[in-house]
C-alpha cells in the first residue's frame, strides 16, 4: 500500500504526463542534508522554476508544455511545500531561509550562475538570492507580482495569516470546483475555468500533506501583517544589478501592472511584459502568451556553460 506522499507523487506525475509534458523526480540535498524534491526535464543549462506562496510544484503543469526551450527544467517544491524537507516558520528569519534554500538549489545543480523563474512567493525567493547574490543570478523572469514588493495583500491572504482563522481555513475540506471559485477566482487568475480539474486537485491534495498546513500557516504569520506584507525588498530591487524580465498579468489582484512597469522603468536592465487577461498566475489564463515572452527572453541570454546533471533518485 502506498503513502500518502506516493500517492500524491504518484497524482501529480500523471498530471504533467496528461498535458504531454512528463517529469522525472529529483532528490537534492541542502548544506544540512535536508532533501529538496524537485522535478526535472530536458537538457542543457538549467532553467530553475520556483512556485508560488501555498502551492507546490505542479502548478507550472500548464506551462512547461509550451517552453519548447532546448533548455533543462527544473521545478523545485518550496520548503514544507509538496514533497521537500518539512519546515516551521516561527521565529525564523524568512528573507534569510528563502536565501539559503536557493542558494542550495543552486549549489547542488552544480552552477556558478543560475536562472531563476519565479512566481509571486517563489518571486520573492528568487529576487531574495539575487540581492543577495547577484554575481550568481544569471537572470530573473518573475511571472506574476512577486511578493514583497508592495505592503498591499488581498484580504483573504491577511485572514489566511490570523492566528486560528489561517489554520481552519488552511485545513478545511473542499471539492474541486468549491476551491476553483474561492481560490482560484478570486486570487490567482482571470478564468478559473481554464484551470483543469486535475491541476486543482494536486493542490488539494498536497495541501493535505503532513507538515504542510502548519509551513503555510507559519510562513503567512511570519510575513504578513494586519495591514499587509511587513518588510518591503521595493527599493532594493530597483537597484538590482541582474536582468530581469516582468511577465505580469493585466488582471493581478496582488499588484497593479502599472505598478510593476513603474518598477521596472526604475531598474537598470529590466523590462516588462503585461499579458492581458490575465491574473496572478498568468500563464493558467495565457500560456502561449507568456511562454512566448519567456521564450524570446531566454533567446536573448549570453552562453553559460553548461554544468553537470545531478544523477535522479525515484
Amino acid at each position: 500500500m502506498r503513502s500518502e506522499r506516493e500517492e500524491f507523487e504518484a497524482l501529480r506525475l500523471e498530471l504533467f504526463d496528461s498535458l504531454g509534458a512528463s517529469m522525472e523526480p529529483v532528490h537534492l540535498q541542502d548544506s544540512r542534508k535536508r532533501t529538496i524534491y524537485a522535478l526535472d526535464r530536458g537538457t542543457g543549462r538549467p532553467l530553475i522554476f520556483v512556485h508560488g506562496g501555498l502551492s507546490q510544484a505542479g502548478e507550472w503543469a500548464t506551462l512547461v508544455p509550451w517552453l519548447q526551450t532546448g533548455r533543462r527544467i527544473i521545478l523545485v517544491d518550496r520548503p514544507g511545500c509538496g514533497l521537500s524537507y518539512p519546515i516551521d516558520y516561527t521565529g525564523l528569519n524568512f528573507r534569510q531561509e528563502a536565501v539559503s534554500f536557493m542558494a542550495s538549489v543552486v549549489d547542488a545543480l552544480g552552477l556558478d550562475r543560475a536562472d531563476l523563474v519565479g512566481n509571486s512567493m517563489g518571486g520573492f525567493f528568487c529576487l531574495a538570492f539575487a540581492l543577495a547574490s547577484p554575481e550568481r543570478t544569471a537572470s530573473l523572469a518573475l511571472v506574476g507580482a512577486p511578493a514583497g514588493l508592495s505592503k498591499y495583500l488581498p484580504r483573504m491572504v491577511r485572514l489566511l495569516a490570523m492566528p486560528g482563522v489561517g489554520p481552519m481555513l488552511l485545513s478545511a475540506d473542499l471539492t474541486i470546483e468549491q476551491q476553483r471559485r474561492r481560490l482560484y477566482g478570486p486570487l490567482l487568475v482571470a478564468q478559473p475555468d481554464r484551470c483543469p480539474a486535475a491541476l486543482i486537485d494536486v493542490g488539494l491534495q498536497a495541501a493535505k500533506l503532513p507538515g504542510c498546513a502548519q509551513t503555510s500557516a507559519t510562513m503567512l504569520r511570519n510575513v504578513v501583517g494586519i495591514t499587509g506584507w511587513r518588510r518591503l525588498i521595493r527599493h532594493e530591487v530597483a537597484k538590482l544589478p541582474v536582468r530581469t524580465r516582468f511577465v505580469w498579468g493585466d488582471r493581478d489582484v496582488f499588484e497593479s501592472a502599472a505598478s510593476g512597469a513603474k518598477l521596472a522603468a526604475q531598474m537598470p536592465h529590466a523590462e516588462f511584459v503585461p499579458i492581458t487577461g490575465a491574473g496572478h498566475i498568468p500563464w493558467h489564463d495565457a500560456p502561449e502568451a507568456c511562454a512566448t515572452a519567456l521564450l524570446d527572453f531566454w533567446a536573448e541570454s549570453p552562453a553559460v556553460s553548461p554544468l553537470s546533471r545531478p544523477e535522479a533518485t525515484l
